[in-house]
């Protein structure tokens, strides 16, 4: 498969679910809520690309109208095709592939739909692989304690990144 075809079939997984394109990104818009999902073609070169998402609150989100998923106010990570969060998109099984895509595109509509409290409940569940909480402004807003999360810094910039991690 062509990067071409493979982008073309990543675009038609999510309009078929509603989302809408803008660069490099699609769009599901629920109230408050939205979801992002986003592609980034590997740096390594070859032909992987990485697909992730995330939510985005839009009342505290300061990249809007098109956050970038990892302008996300929560991170729930990378798409997992064959076990690997890289896509070998030029040896896809294209039927599997997109039924795996269209799961978990449906799972995350379905919590967006149920609104913040079915997000909040997945994104803290031990059973969901990754999460990142960005900023103290996202914590208020779930209505979590900071005691209960350590903060650290992702990056040394003029308004930086708080990363969040469960604390033992």
């Amino acid at each position: 498969m062509e990067q071409k075809s493979f982008l073309q079939l990543c675009t038609d997984v999510f309009k078929i679910n509603g989302f809408y394109k803008h660069n490099k990104n699609y769009y599901k818009e629920y109230d408050d809520i939205m979801v992002v999902f986003g592609l980034q073609k590997t740096t390594y070169g070859g032909n992987y690309f990485y697909i992730e998402y995330g939510f985005v609150f839009k009342s505290i989100n300061s990249h809007m109208p098109y956050p970038k998923y990892h302008e996300a106010n929560i991170r729930q990570g990378r798409f997992q095709f064959d076990g690997k969060y890289v896509i070998e998109y030029n040896k896809l099984d294209e039927l599997r592939f997109t039924q795996e895509l269209a799961t978990v595109v449906a799972k995350m509509r379905s919590l967006a739909e149920h609104g913040l409290d079915a997000i909040v409940a997945y994104s803290f569940s031990d059973k969901t692989p990754a999460t990142l909480i960005q900023g103290y402004d996202t914590l208020l807003y779930l209505g979590v304690k900071k005691q209960r999360y350590r903060l650290y810094r992702e990056h040394k910039k003029p308004s930086p990144v708080e990363k969040v991690s469960r604390c033992a």
